[in-house]
């Protein structure tokens, strides 16, 4: 009896209308493409649509294959979703947002902006506006609050280095701005940590600039006792931040480029060890390490002799216990605040 039912239970599913998509049309009217527009402008967008059910319109702006009218469905840029109703023949008008950091001039040759439109419903899409809507962006003509990367900042620096950091930044007329240039430890999902600069450049307040951006070679000396990426927790990462603000410190815009931070070079061969102010004992050493010399607060690295960091914690006082037990028997450099010790694992 149960099977019976179940059978009868599949039966009535399975016979149940499966949703379909609307159906209808979508012509644009104006403007005529190619189409001119300028970064941090809009686009007016005039159309006409038919739909037999409520539905939503979608823009959408790509970049086209190369020396192609079509797009590249990877390259997505920005976009948005507008309800509509049911209707023959609506008229209607839209302004499109253009990003400020569109331009054209700036693309590939052969590529270009495309603005992609359709209707869709829950049964899926169902009308389209795709091929040839090319737009033509040039940079906007408004000076506005902008910085960013003149040259590719370092994917990976070491700890010590001393590391240039190259920006380019414009600031709207009549406006004043501070610029600070960091290099800083961010919260999983670029989440801003209170604690989170390790080192940090605040360069004062600058002029309008006009459409001309000012670029500056800002240096960041990175602390040698500053915690590796390996060891941070919690998806903390590394990131050089660069950003504008107001006169007061009131956030304007900001550009980020992730840096991988590694311990720096250390000289393993036990001849040329640097003269240490450190004191590591037992020699041998068994499960603790004692270390003396040691500054509270400060990074502890423990080096295997192929320059490997095998082990970091924090220094708690100035004579501080560290755990090996976890380390093979062998030879090992211990570092901190610059200065090198030896002492054997057995």
């Amino acid at each position: 009896m149960k099977q019976k039912v179940l059978f009868i239970a599949l039966a009535a599913f399975l016979s149940l209308p499966l949703a379909k998509a609307g159906t209808g049309s979508l012509n644009v009217t104006s403007p005529t493409f190619p189409a001119n527009v300028e970064a941090g402008g809009s686009l007016s967008l005039d159309l006409t649509y038919t739909s037999d059910v409520d539905a939503k319109f979608n823009w959408a702006i790509f970049l086209t294959q190369a020396n192609s009218n079509e797009a590249d469905w990877s390259t997505w840029k920005s976009g948005g979703d507008i309800d509509i109703t049911a209707g023959t023949d609506v008229a209607a008008s839209y302004s499109i947002p253009i990003k400020e950091e569109f331009n054209t001039a700036n693309l590939p040759e052969g590529v270009n902006y495309l603005l992609a439109l359709k209707l869709y419903d829950g049964g899926g899409d169902f009308a389209y506006s795709n091929t040839g809507n090319i737009l033509l962006i040039s940079p906007s003509a408004t000076v506005t609050n902008s910085i960013g990367f003149a040259v590719a900042a370092p994917t990976e620096v070491k700890q010590g280095d001393t590391v240039t950091v190259k920006i380019a930044y414009t600031i709207a007329d009549n406006d004043t701005c501070q610029v600070k240039v960091s290099l800083s430890r961010y919260g999983a999902g670029y989440v801003w940590l209170s604690d989170g600069d390790l080192v940090a450049r605040y360069l004062g307040e600058k002029p309008a600039t006009g459409s001309t951006p000012v670029e500056l070679e800002v240096k960041l000396a990175i602390p040698a006792d500053a915690p590796v990426s390996s060891i941070l927790e919690n998806g903390e990462f590394y990131t050089f931040d660069i950003g504008l603000y107001t006169k007061t410190w009131g956030y304007l815009t900001s550009s980020k480029s992730d840096v991988t931070l590694v311990a720096k070079s250390v000289e393993t061969d036990i001849q040329h060890l640097s003269v240490s102010r450190l004191e590591a004992y037992p020699i041998p050493a068994h499960d603790v390490l004692q270390v003396k010399g040691l500054q509270q607060g400060n990074t502890v690295a423990i080096y295997n002799l192929a320059g490997t960091l095998v082990k970091s914690t924090q220094a708690t006082a100035a004579a501080t216990a560290i755990s090996i037990s976890d380390l093979p028997k062998g030879i090992y450099v211990l570092q901190s605040n610059g200065v090198n010790t030896k002492f054997i694992k057995e």
